[in-house]
């Protein structure tokens, strides 16, 4: 087995006892983790946990923990659970779990995704299913975006902390995830009237909601026209970084850079984040000048494109 696996932002390693203390810090917030199995009463049950953990991959049911490293900190911001079900260990199952201050930023769809590259490449797996709270919406939209159908709705199959819960299984085969494109292909067009940012002025929700309502988290990167002169090349941002790499923490509000020589203000989760933290994924918006935009192109996530942008 190859470890570690290794993304654009993340690490992905198999748990050591010394990250005991940081997987609990996590999971033992009742609030954010209500619908999962695991709710470890200490640190020590962690590190026994993980002490006692095969080292050795591919053994039928045994669940091996894995922790998300964020690559630029070395810090430890979730974990993933990968059993494998049967009597060939054909099959595995996947869940995840981030630490709340980590969420909405398309970690977990990284980590995921990476996860699922690996059991279906490297280990050869033919399916991979995800078991989930019906309650847990979040969880859901998530592995929906990896390309994961529902089969199953179990009513009250599951004893949870007291109470018959439901229990829906999602899952998807070797073959389909190679032929899922998960990637809009097209290039979407926004009307500027739909996003009318003002010069150093906050983003609404109604701003936020209605660009969320046309971009993904599989999309990077939005280009932005002058409206005096659009279709030069010179003249238009190519704005491909999403902000929160710009903004660790989202301490900064705002930064002023130069672009092809034209002076762009980027706003960050910006001076209403309590208003705008639940809307905005990887978004990085921005204005040129006081110009109002008259172009908005938002380009998928593919390797063409980031060639084609030198991202």
């Amino acid at each position: 087995m190859k470890y570690p696996i290794k993304t654009e932002r993340l690490i992905i390693r198999l748990a050591e006892p010394e990250d005991a203390e940081s997987i609990f810090s996590y999971r033992s917030d009742f609030a954010e983790n209500k619908y999962q199995g695991w709710f470890p009463d200490s640190v020590e049950e962690v590190r026994d946990y993980i002490s006692n953990m095969p080292v050795t991959m591919d053994i039928a049911n045994i669940c091996f923990q894995f922790t998300i490293i964020l690559a630029d900190e070395n810090r430890l911001i979730g974990d993933m659970g990968i059993s494998f079900t049967n009597h060939n260990n054909m099959q595995a199952e996947l869940g995840c779990t981030l630490h709340k201050d980590y969420q909405k930023k398309g970690y977990a769809t990284e980590a995921l995704k990476a996860m699922v590259d690996y059991l279906f490449g490297t280990l050869d797996k033919h399916r991979i299913i995800a078991s989930v709270d019906p309650r847990n919406t979040a969880s859901i939209q998530l592995i929906e975006r990896l390309g994961f159908r529902k089969e199953a709705h179990f009513k009250e199959s599951y004893y949870l902390r007291g109470d018959w819960v439901d229990d829906i299984i999602y899952a998807q085969l070797k073959t389909e995830w190679g032929n899922n494109d998960k990637y809009s292909k097209e290039e979407i067009m926004i009307d500027p009237q739909i996003i009318a940012l003002q010069f150093n002025e906050c983003i609404s929700r109604a701003d936020i909601n209605a660009l969320s309502s046309l971009m993904t988290e599989n999309h990077i990167f939005i280009d932005m026209a002058n409206n005096r002169i659009v279709g030069k090349s010179d003249n238009i941002v190519k704005a491909w970084k999403p902000f929160f790499r710009l903004y660790p923490g989202y301490r900064n509000i705002f930064e002023s850079v130069t672009v092809n020589g034209s002076m762009v203000i980027m706003q960050g989760y910006s001076i209403c984040s309590d208003q705008v933290l639940n809307n905005v994924h990887a978004i990085w918006v921005a204005e040129i000048k006081e110009d109002k935009v008259n172009l908005w192109h938002i380009h998928p996530d593919t390797k063409e494109n980031r060639n084609k942008f030198g991202i």
